[in-house]
């Protein structure tokens, strides 16, 4: 029983990395977009509509034609 709180522990404390990387990763992302196409142009977060659900776009461009382009960071293996 402790062994399994203790691997359950150790496995949170991962994925709580991981997205505090992967925040990071997208602040980044976003600071390089928004000094190409200007910080009133793009989103830091929107929500995106799909066919069967909604989905949460990171680093979304409006183009002045209402045409979107979405930046995300790709981890590369």
């Amino acid at each position: 029983m402790v062994a399994n709180a203790s691997a359950n522990a150790a496995t949170a404390a991962i994925f709580r990395g991981m997205e505090e990387r992967e925040k990071e990763e997208s602040y980044e992302v976003f600071e390089r977009v928004s000094s190409i196409f200007g910080v009133n142009a793009v989103a830091k977060q929107l929500e995106r509509p799909g066919r069967d659900a909604t989905w949460d776009a990171h680093n979304v461009v409006t183009f002045p034609n209402g045409h979107r382009a979405v930046f995300e960071f790709v981890k590369e293996k």
